[in-house]
């Protein structure tokens, strides 16, 4: 009947039924936890303040092919998109992102550094080519910022970044002094009135 049919002899098929697996872990001068305590750190207002630079570090495990472009990472400052991925969007004075890098067997790492001052989040959206939504590790240790995950996103709490040391300045009501009176030890002065400190 001259029928014919096209034979899939020698094509690879892949069955994929692993979850990708992701870590966040978080490196900087852990200052103190906000609205929170060390007993309840994943409360929904707990905040992390750190008085350096925080670099987020993404660590991605997928055995079967892994693409740089299923994984989305966005991040914000002061409510404001300062990274996302999809649309190449990167404020270089705010943070600074790394390449993905082989980091053993089907593993792969970024780095994501805060660099200025400001409220921070960072996100991760992954699926791999078998629609496999990604499972999270945050830890609950000192220099992580816990985050939440659901339908494969992880979504950081806030990351607080202050490297700006604080000014201050005391000014004084009454700065007359007896320039008279010779004292034993120097830069002693000696005021008749009182002095109200500002």
């Amino acid at each position: 009947a001259g029928n014919s049919t096209n034979s899939d002899e020698g094509k690879k098929v892949i069955v994929d039924t692993i979850n990708p697996e992701v870590t966040i872990a978080y490196k900087g001068k852990l200052a103190r936890m906000l609205n929170s305590n060390a007993k309840d750190v994943t409360t929904n207002a707990a905040e992390f303040l750190y008085g350096s630079d925080v670099t987020a570090t993404i660590t991605a495990k997928e055995a079967n092919l892994f693409d740089t472009n299923d994984i989305n990472i966005c991040v914000t400052k002061d409510g404001a998109s300062v990274l996302n991925a999809t649309d190449s969007t990167v404020s270089t004075e705010a943070c600074e992102i790394s390449e993905w890098t082989p980091a053993g067997e089907d593993t792969y790492t970024k780095t994501v550094t805060f660099k200025a001052d400001g409220k921070y989040s960072i996100s991760v959206d992954y699926k791999d080519w078998s629609g496999n939504e990604a499972s999270y590790a945050a830890a609950v240790v000192s220099g992580n910022a816990v985050g939440t995950s659901a339908d494969g996103v992880y979504t950081s709490k806030t990351i607080n970044v202050d490297t700006t040391a604080p000014v201050y300045k005391v000014t004084y009501d009454n700065n007359d002094y007896n320039k008279d009176v010779k004292s034993a030890e120097a830069g002693r002065k000696y005021y008749k009135a009182g002095r109200t400190a500002t």
